[in-house]
């Protein structure tokens, strides 16, 4: 099946009717056809003969086709269980590729890296748009360290995840993924390498996690995301009216209003002023003033 490699879109719709398979509109199912853009993921993924690679989305099997011939194993998550023909087919002598029919957002990611005995493992995908941040969040509070996260999204999400504090772009999400590690926006990949094509542009973020993990606890982790959530929840109003006004958190104003200042933060910044540095500077000042998360 070496061919799957170089296969074209009227091929791959064909190879669809052959097995009776119909895409479905409710799971986001747009599949990556374009030799260049898949070479060029893998490319940028990078997966060695030592390392498990993690799939989001098998689908017809472009990418896990590649990823598998370069990767020491790959296992492939697929929620659509009518594409195991396929998959059988395709990957009959294939010993490296196992599709784990489930789905992805239930998975216990650190269980299945133990379980495979592979110290290095990466995560690589072609993710569903709508659930772009609920996918982040479960790779990245996986409590796996990651050698690399690579998952192609909505360029429009993409660019924000890459933006910097201070600008229009800087977003919750962003916040939340600066917390483990950086993301740079990496592969552009046109609506039109698609199978349908969507109405939008893709790009392939890369996320390098933090060497060292943080030293927060799991529940301090939570704290801090609340306080996230509080501040980005109103992100129009400045940090000082956003924090006291919410009912993430429980304080004085003029408890904020210390926090900030002692924190070296100005009273007029907004959400997206800060950087994940401050905002976990505050949760520390403010929880030492007596705020309930």
């Amino acid at each position: 099946m070496a061919e799957l490699k170089y296969e074209r879109v009227k091929k791959i719709s064909r190879l669809l009717s052959q097995h009776g398979l119909r895409l479905r509109k409710r799971l986001g199912q747009h599949f990556l056809v374009n030799p260049r853009a898949l070479e060029a993921i893998v490319d940028r993924a990078a997966p060695k003969s030592d390392e498990l690679i993690v799939e989001v989305g098998a689908g017809v099997g472009n990418l896990t086709f590649l990823l598998r011939q370069r990767a020491g194993r790959v296992v492939s998550f697929e929620l659509d269980e009518s594409f195991r023909p396929l998959h059988e087919k395709i990957f009959s002598e294939t010993s490296n590729v196992r599709v784990a029919y489930q789905d992805f957002l239930t998975a216990d990611l650190a269980a299945l890296v133990a379980q495979e005995k592979i110290p290095k493992a990466k995560v690589v995908g072609n993710i569903p748009y709508s659930l772009t941040s609920a996918i982040l969040m479960r790779v990245l509070e996986s409590g796996v360290q990651w050698a690399g996260v690579h998952l192609l999204m909505q360029r429009e999400v993409a660019d924000r995840l890459a933006a910097p504090p201070g600008s229009r772009t800087y977003s919750l999400l962003t916040a939340k993924v600066n917390y483990f590690g950086v993301a740079e926006a990496s592969v552009p990949v046109s609506a039109a390498s698609f199978l349908p094509p969507p109405k939008v542009n893709s790009m392939l973020v890369s996320i390098r996690l933090h060497e060292k993990p943080r030293v927060l606890s799991v529940p301090q982790r939570v704290e801090l995301f609340r306080l996230l959530n509080a501040a980005f929840g109103q992100r129009r109003k400045q940090l000082v009216n956003a924090l006291s006004a919410s009912p993430h958190i429980t304080l004085v104003k003029s408890s904020v209003q210390e926090a900030l200042a002692q924190c070296g933060i100005s009273p007029n910044a907004r959400a997206e002023d800060l950087g994940i540095e401050s905002y976990i500077a505050l949760h520390q000042r403010l929880t030492s003033l007596g705020a309930k998360f």
